[in-house]
């Protein structure tokens, strides 16, 4: 499920699992429940339990309703749009269901990766309902691919954005001074006028009929890493590709190896960056037909109208000089599209290499340091990943090396940026429960396994205490992180 979205939730219906899949009840309920601007959030679990859904011959099949939303009937601010259905022909934790039987359950949330599903009902007329936020218990569950979720945990459910698909979207564009291959040359995007004859990536040459313009204010998103442009480094694809740097919206998709990758799919932390930035100009490039066309040399697609043309602010010249056209599904595009799988994890892995090819290292070390009062504290000694410290009152910070394993593994789904996990710790030989007030700021929540309990910071997290104290400190395990290259020096020598 990697890469959810509505469009691809769509593409979903009638799609069948035989393993993979894992359901968590993380105890949703109306207390940790929070809901705004059409958001369910899961702000802590309060019981979390999981069931695993792929131990087995397990089959399981997504039903869209009519790849639209369906409307509660229930009425009040806490209602649930329903998306659609999963059934379950087998659940091993317990619910009344006859041997052979279905399990229905409704969509009542997607994000990027998950699904959140509760017990199914219907209506007199055979519609399925969706329950008040509040109703939300034990007979709700998360659908993901991987082992838990982190919390807080959101969901898409907004019944007013079911014409666009209830997701803030951008457009694939390039940003403000990107530079396209014409037959006049390099040409900066927002220079391109219509009729341009753009060079495509097979050496063929396609007429720009329309240019497509935004100016995004990122800080009216409620989630940026939507809109935050995409940098992609000199080389990150190989020797001139891209020539320079250049910046990409995060939906843009890079035509490398055969297929069309989102290029938010291909962030690696290295060579591919996603930046926050108060805002952004965007363009997009429409030709007489979906192609690739070299960006700063990188290959990338032309715009497809799937439906999104109207969020650019000349979309009506558009209409006026060609007619409204009706949306193109991604069948029609001009390469298959990747965004999750063995297929897309090998790519990860090239440009990977490639980073380290360029001089980038991916290192394990923490490199972990305890400031206080702006000083840095040195450890009066450490031991076995246990470190001791005598600090003063007040906020101290624990910094660290950092990185998010979506970026730094192929194939993995956390997006957490993570900087050590820290599993203990004692203030005059005293434990502090891990979830304590004393930890604040970039402590993600607690984590267990059957032999430790454990808190990951971000790299940058605060910790504080009421008076000085000598403070232990343990860190089982450090996320990896990516060392930059070693800028080169430049030696002038007398040659005389």
């Amino acid at each position: 499920m990697s890469g959810l979205d509505q469009a691809t939730l769509n593409t979903l219906n009638g799609a069948q699992f035989t393993s993979g899949g894992i359901m968590v009840n993380p105890g949703l309920g109306s207390a940790g429940i929070s809901y705004a601007d059409g958001i369910i959030t899961q702000n802590s679990p309060s019981n979390t339990v999981g069931y695993h859904m792929g131990a087995g011959s397990y089959t399981y099949t997504i039903h869209v309703l009519s790849s639209q939303y369906e409307a509660p009937g229930a009425s009040g601010p806490g209602s649930m749009a329903v998306f659609g259905t999963i059934n379950f022909s087998y659940e091993e934790f317990g619910v009344d269901t006859p041997v052979g039987g279905l399990v229905t359950y409704e969509i009542v949330g997607f994000n990027q990766d998950q699904l959140l599903l509760y017990a199914a009902h219907q209506d007199g007329s055979g519609h399925y309902i969706g329950p008040e936020i509040g109703s939300l218990g034990a007979n709700s569950f998360i659908f993901l691919e991987s082992p838990f979720p982190a919390f807080p945990d959101s969901f898409y459910n907004n019944v007013s954005a079911a014409a666009n698909g209830g997701v803030t979207y951008t457009p694939p564009c390039f940003a403000e001074g990107v530079r396209v291959r014409t037959l006049r040359g390099e040409v900066a995007v927002e220079d391109l006028v219509e009729g341009d004859e753009v060079v495509t990536a097979s050496g063929g040459v396609r007429p720009v009929i329309w240019i497509g313009s935004r100016r995004v204010k990122v800080a009216a998103y409620p989630r940026p890493e939507e809109v935050n442009p995409v940098r992609v480094r000199a080389g990150a694809f190989g020797e001139g590709a891209p020539v320079r740097d250049l910046r990409l919206s995060p939906g843009h998709a890079v035509y490398v190896d055969g297929v069309l990758v989102p290029v938010s799919r291909l962030v690696n932390g290295a060579t591919i960056v996603q930046e926050a930035v108060d805002a952004v100009r965007y363009f997009h490039i429409e030709l007489d037909a979906h192609d690739v066309l070299l960006a700063e040399g990188l290959a990338c697609e032309s715009y497809l109208d799937d439906g999104n043309r109207e969020v650019f602010a000349n979309s009506p010249e558009h209409v006026a000089l060609y007619g409204r056209l009706d949306p193109i599904d991604w069948e029609q595009a001009c390469a298959p599209v990747v965004n999750a799988g063995p297929r897309l994890a090998a790519i990860q892995s090239g440009l990977h290499a490639r980073a380290e090819q360029m001089g980038w290292v991916k290192t394990a070390e923490s490199a972990l340091q305890l400031m206080a009062g702006g000083t840095i504290m040195e450890p009066l000694r450490t031991a076995n990943g246990r470190m001791w410290f005598m600090i003063p009152a007040g906020e101290m910070k624990l910094l660290s090396n950092a990185g998010r394993p979506s970026e730094l593994i192929p194939g993995h789904g956390d997006s957490r940026r993570l900087g050590v996990a820290v599993s203990e710790v004692r203030v005059d030989g005293e434990a502090l429960d891990l979830n304590d007030e004393a930890f604040g700021v970039g402590f993600h929540p607690m984590e267990r396994d059957d032999r430790m309990s454990w808190r990951w910071t971000d790299g940058e997290a605060s910790l504080t205490l009421a008076a000085p104290a000598l403070i232990e400190i343990v860190v089982p395990m450090a996320a990896p992180s990516w060392s930059r290259p070693a800028a080169t020096t430049l030696r002038l020598v007398h040659a005389g």
